[in-house]
């Protein structure tokens, strides 16, 4: 598995990306992500990653699931899911 959180950038390199592409895996989109607002892009995108990926780490499921990435969009747009139902499997 390969995350790139975009932290480091060449700011002299030209970018290929079309403009308003959705980049990124659907699951770990902050809502203005997958709502196309490219221009709110920032920082806090990566710590909106990092946190689903803690709460993945923890938890061992993602904070909001469907079998569509429709569905995957409603439930990101919809927000906090509320705390796992299932916690993690123990560590002992």
């Amino acid at each position: 598995v390969l995350i790139d959180f975009g932290l480091a950038r060449d700011t002299d390199a030209t970018t290929i990306t079309a403009s308003g592409a959705n980049l990124g895996s659907l699951p770990y989109m902050p809502p203005e992500a997958v709502l196309g607002d490219g221009d709110r892009s920032d920082p806090r995108v990566d710590v909106y990653g990092v946190g689903v990926l803690l709460y993945e780490v923890l938890t061992l499921r993602l904070p909001f699931r469907s079998d569509t990435a429709a569905g995957m969009r409603a439930a990101i747009l919809a927000g906090f899911t509320g705390p796992s139902s299932s916690p993690g499997k123990s560590m002992s």
